[in-house]
């Protein structure tokens, strides 16, 4: 699921200052996306039932699939967000606590925001998503049908913005190469850019808070994510539909877990103007299983990097009407972080793996991206 979320701060108890997220504030924190299409989910503004002494009305960190942000992130994502991109720093999750706003530590936690608007900018060099490299699924070779195997690398821009539990994000993402050949295509013409336009609108609520000044023991994030394609012959329709909901342990910064389900529809297929008439490739659901965590491991009054990490397993790709048997299989993916944070801008570069089961489509293996975010 391809934003930022609030950041935080340090409790007064230092002695778990190792181990707890924290609340409020707008402190430069960090955040891995693990999607392109995660948007990042806002931190959630009430917590249904109190724990360890909380209030019921709270500010807690929560988010998409990732884990690291600066003053709360934009994504993918990428793209619950999350996106996936897993890519470099798209919006997404919590704050992941520790420093002050200068990169100092705090023993009280601020007011969180009540709006925070993020800008980003970034490179991959391959565009993955739900465990295949989505261009290149998309793109046929010269010899026709089949999908082709290069690696098709590509750049994105993004808005978001988040607010008491409420996160919006809008993506443009296109591909630095202008002579591809779309699969649906029949004239055969190789002179096409990929383009999607994202929009992801998702809103988190906290089920269950966790020990006092810390995050929730759960949140609830549910969304959904409109992408529009200006060429329709590469998935043989111009939109796709996904949604979406989540459930995830924001407690401790350094393990998060948690499971999202999704639900892909494809707009109207295409029924002129493409070799398969009525043709569906994007439709089918998914689970998703993730673990994701991080801190801020060196900080001055003036810079904050951090580390962060996530694993996750989707238990099918979401692709299945086409090519059920074939591209709709099970898909693992690991990725690192490095955000670096100076005032409001953040420059992540991030590496990934990425595996599938698919039968016909080259796994993606490893990738990487760099990303660069303006928070106000």
């Amino acid at each position: 699921m391809c934003g930022l979320a609030a950041s935080g701060v340090m409790q007064a108890d230092i002695t778990d200052s190792d181990l707890y997220l924290f609340l409020g504030g707008t402190s430069s924190v960090t955040s891995v996306s693990t999607s392109m299409h995660d948007a990042g989910s806002a931190a959630a503004s009430y917590t249904l039932v109190s724990g360890g002494g909380n209030s019921s009305v709270q500010t807690t960190s929560s988010g998409n699939s990732s884990a690291y942000a600066k003053n709360d992130g934009p994504s993918s994502a990428g793209s619950s967000t999350s996106a996936g991109s897993a890519s470099g720093y798209t919006s997404s999750d919590s704050a992941i606590g520790g420093l002050g706003a200068k990169g100092l530590i705090s023993t009280e936690a601020d007011a969180p925001s009540t709006l925070i608007i993020a800008v980003e900018g970034g490179y991959q060099s391959q565009y993955v998503y739900n465990g295949v490299n989505r261009i290149r699924l998309g793109t046929a070779t010269n010899a026709g049908w089949t999908a082709s195997d290069e690696d098709f690398d590509m750049y994105y821009l993004g808005v978001s913005a988040k607010w008491e539990g409420v996160s919006f994000g809008l993506k443009f993402i296109n591909s630095l190469d202008s002579d591809l050949k779309p699969t649906f295509d029949p004239s055969n013409s190789a002179n096409h850019e990929y383009s999607e336009y994202v929009v992801d609108l998702n809103y988190t609520l906290g089920l269950i808070a966790g020990p006092q000044d810390s995050g929730n023991w759960l949140d609830a994030t549910v969304g959904y994510e409109f992408i529009y394609y200006p060429e329709d012959t590469f998935w043989n329709t111009d939109m796709q539909h996904k949604f979406y909901a989540m459930l995830k342990m924001n407690s401790y910064k350094w393990v998060r877990p948690s499971v999202t389900f999704q639900s892909i529809e494809s707009g109207s297929s295409l029924t002129s103007g493409t070799k398969r008439p009525g043709f569906n490739l994007l439709s089918g659901e998914q689970v998703i299983f993730q673990v994701d965590g991080g801190d801020v491991v060196y900080s001055t009054s003036s810079v904050e990097i951090g580390v962060g990490y996530y694993a996750k397993a989707g238990l099918a790709s979401g692709y299945d009407k086409g090519f059920a048997s074939r591209v709709n299989k099970d898909w693992y993916q690991a990725g690192l972080n490095i955000p670096v944070s100076f005032g409001d801008v953040t420059v992540t570069p991030s590496v990934h793996y990425t595996e599938n089961d698919a039968e016909f489509l080259d796994e993606p293996g490893f990738w990487w991206g760099i990303n660069a975010q303006y928070t106000f």
